[in-house]
């Protein structure tokens, strides 16, 4: 189980600095600017995000559509769920912001940990060759891009127990319906149909050798769904305690 390779470290590393860079300059240019202007990145994302997902499924029309290509992997949440947090600020906005915030965290965490699960280091080799594989690399990039530019120019407020409840609501929402249709159409979205990690993928072989392969898939499915939400806990719970960091340094220099 290789975590990174050699073309994610010599790719991802110097990218996300790059990232954080430029979102520590956008922070500073727009200190004094109201959140509409602060938005402007994210809008731009987010219309790159949609406009890079309509390029994908019409070369997947041309070549002989592949059911993975249909919109139930977790990352796929980001086409709707970005345009919405960048444009969209009428009622339950706050929902769609949490649950935006919340799955970008899920994401990046994932992908700064295990970015060889995310997509592996051959994509990025061809990544100026194949377009299924410059939009696998740059999608995710963005994403990440999207998520250190929320931190950064602070496009989030948090509320815990509103926030709780829009995880846990949003969460389970994509899960069911991204669980049953990777049954329906045994496709593996979001590793609903079947395990993608060697070493678990075993233990998951097991379970069904003894639960019998309808009940064993049903475990494996829950687990799924239950793992999911521990991950939104605590990648929401790590963007929380940065959030309180952030603001007992900034009480503290108020006291000084």
């Amino acid at each position: 189980m290789e975590l990174w390779s050699k073309e994610h470290l010599v790719t991802l590393l110097p990218t996300t600095i790059v990232m954080v860079g430029i979102a520590i300059m956008l922070a500073y240019l727009f200190r004094n600017k109201d959140e509409k202007i602060k938005m402007i990145p994210i809008q731009v994302i987010a219309v790159l995000i949609v406009l890079l997902e309509i390029v994908k499924q019409i070369l997947s029309l041309i070549d002989g559509y592949t059911l993975f290509h249909l919109p139930f992997n977790f990352c796929s949440l980001f086409i709707f769920v970005l345009p919405l947090f960048a444009f969209y600020k009428g009622k339950g906005s706050d929902f769609i912001n949490t649950f935006t915030v919340t799955a970008c965290a899920m994401m990046s965490l994932l992908f700064l940990v295990y970015p060889n699960l995310i997509y592996p280091g051959r994509e990025i080799t061809n990544f100026f060759k194949t377009y299924f594989d410059f939009h696998s690399v740059l999608f995710h990039n963005l994403v990440l891009f999207a998520l250190i530019l929320i931190i950064a120019l602070k496009l989030y407020k948090f509320d815990t127990k509103k926030d709780i409840i829009g995880i846990l609501v949003g969460l389970l929402s994509y899960c069911i319906v991204a669980a049953v249709m990777a049954q329906i159409l045994k496709a593996n979205y979001n590793n609903f149909y079947q395990c993608s990690i060697p070493a678990l993928a075993t233990i998951v072989d097991n379970i069904k050798a003894i639960m019998g392969a309808v009940l064993g898939q049903i475990i494996y499915v829950i687990i799924v769904i239950m793992i999911n939400i521990v991950a939104a806990f605590f990648a929401y719970g790590l963007l929380r305690l940065y959030d309180k960091i952030c603001q007992k340094i900034k009480s503290n220099r108020h006291k000084t």
